[in-house]
């Protein structure tokens, strides 16, 4: 697990890519736009809504991430073409308001990391236009078949429910910021504060509210105003 060169004493803030710095689940659209190649009628239907449940499920805490994944790879083959051309149209979806909270926060001595257990190659060049480098990115990598083809993710503590939790746990252990606040829409985002691990928690509503984590978060940023706010405050 790579861990990044933090100055000691500043603090730390995560955050979730999906439905947090842009506004879709990426690998949603991954999945809907390789369907489009190779299943039609009620039966892309019926796959594009066993893959929108399994995402509802996993972020909403009812499903285990291993278990997601594994799910999804089952239901749709998807070739390193459709990832570089989705990766992309996922550029086009940053959350309004977003650049420019990211830059103030970097100004104000703030480490800024982008902590997702989505897919290391959708994130890449909206990060990149974020202004994250490659030390403050954090999240799954492919695994590709002979015939290019997804087949998995390499093995990484963000293949499971737990994984934010145990990286954040890893850099607290090794850099020892002031404080670490943990910016997301799922339960996985809310875990690393259940557990001590992060300092507080801000529960994204932008782009979708979910129940289980609007009836834990401590604080819930429904606009971009909202959240920054909540970041103001936490940061005094």
């Amino acid at each position: 697990m790579n861990c990044l060169q933090y100055t000691p004493v500043r603090p730390l803030i995560a955050f979730d890519f999906d439905s947090t710095l842009v506004s879709v689940e990426s690998f949603d659209l991954l999945a809907d736009h390789a369907l489009k190649t190779q299943v039609a009628g009620d039966d892309r239907k019926n796959i594009d809504e066993r893959l929108h449940e399994i995402t509802h499920r996993a972020m909403n805490g009812e499903m285990a991430m291993d278990d997601a994944i594994r799910e999804r790879f089952s239901l749709v083959r998807i070739h390193r073409n459709h990832v570089q051309e989705i990766a992309i149209d996922v550029t086009k979806t940053i959350t309004s308001g977003m650049i420019n909270l990211l830059n103030d926060l970097r100004t104000r001595d703030c480490d800024v990391i982008l902590l997702s257990g989505g897919i290391l190659d959708l994130i890449i060049p909206t990060a990149t236009m974020l202004g994250f480098d490659a030390s403050t990115i954090f999240a799954n990598t492919l695994v590709y078949d002979a015939d290019d083809c997804m087949r998995g993710y390499q093995d990484h503590p963000l293949c499971k429910s737990d994984g934010k939790e145990k990286v954040l746990r890893a850099l607290k252990e090794k850099q020892k910021p002031s404080c670490i606040i943990m910016i997301g829409d799922g339960m996985t985002d809310a875990l690393p504060w259940q557990h001590g691990v992060a300092d507080a928690f801000i529960g994204c509503g932008i782009h979708v509210l979910r129940p289980s984590v609007a009836n834990i978060a401590p604080s819930i940023a429904r606009t971009m105003h909202e959240l920054s706010s909540h970041l103001t405050k936490l940061l005094l």
